[in-house]
């Protein structure tokens, strides 16, 4: 092959990849699910992490519709560009609980059971959950466990939803919601993470798309509002966060699903011959 060739052909390989990079960087996500407890909801500062999520995936150029049961605690942003839905439940726990002073706890897991069947489908669910079992001390063992079931049951309403899973962020052990719990909270917080990691290992093991969202590593106590709800400076941190983290996995799956319509053309090139 002349030299001129060649070089036309490493051209237009060039071309093609930078096109297709361009298209991850302005692609549908879908529907996006925010789903979890009052962080999710943004106690303390309307909108919480969804503004920030919103202005940076859109600013790159995706497009989506965050989906759910509510749309309460929205920015002005939020409502003029129709991003006001979520799910997320202040004082929520993983499951349906009774913490320290005999107070019963709405859980995430049961209330999926009405939820699945009054929101679009999401494509992309953004989970943060856990915190109100470990700040209110209970059954703090079995929360990975508890966890474990949650995703399991996400997975089984949708079993084609790509889940981005966080760690808990820090947490002040003095704050003033722990209604008389006496646990560890750092060390709870620290295990509960701990459990989180297994349980992704586990469910990326069954050929699930999971993915760990390191939240924990984002956030110290200082970007705390009140020792357990976020600052609007840390509702901002957890906004990019899980901007970073949908974009990387997005790149991720239009890489693996190019690579493998590649080989398949391979393959097929390769039998005709």
């Amino acid at each position: 092959m002349k030299r001129s060739a060649v070089l036309a052909v490493i051209f237009l390989v060039s071309l093609i990849s930078l096109l297709s990079a361009s298209r991850v960087e302005a692609t549908d996500l879908g529907n996006l699910w925010p789903l979890g407890d009052s962080i999710t909801y943004g106690a303390g500062h309307d909108g919480g992490y969804r503004e920030t999520l919103s202005t940076n995936l859109i600013a790159r150029g995706f497009s989506f519709k965050m989906v759910g049961t509510l749309t309460s605690n929205p920015t002005l942003f939020l409502s003029s560009v129709g991003q006001t839905h979520h799910d997320g439940h202040s004082g929520y726990a993983i499951a349906d609980a009774v913490d320290i002073e005999g107070q019963p706890r709405h859980g995430i897991y049961e209330s999926l059971q009405s939820w699945h069947r009054s929101i679009q489908k999401p494509d992309v669910i953004l989970l943060l959950i856990g915190i109100n079992d470990l700040n209110t001390g209970y059954k703090i063992d079995t929360a990975p466990e508890r966890l474990d079931r949650l995703i399991d049951c996400l997975f089984g309403y949708y079993p084609h939803a790509r889940i981005l899973i966080a760690t808990l962020p820090d947490a002040d052990p003095n704050n003033t919601h722990r209604h008389g719990a006496t646990n560890d909270l750092t060390a709870s917080i620290t295990n509960y993470n701990a459990g989180i990691v297994s349980t992704v290992a586990k469910h990326k093991g069954m050929g699930q798309h999971i993915v760990l969202v390191d939240m924990h590593a984002e956030l110290t106590q200082a970007d705390l509002a009140d020792g357990l709800h976020p600052s609007a400076e840390g509702y901002v941190k957890m906004g990019n966060a899980w901007a970073d983290a949908i974009v990387a996995d997005q790149r991720e799956s239009a890489n693996t699903n190019s690579a493998a319509t590649n080989r398949q053309a391979a393959i097929a090139s390769i039998a005709r011959k």
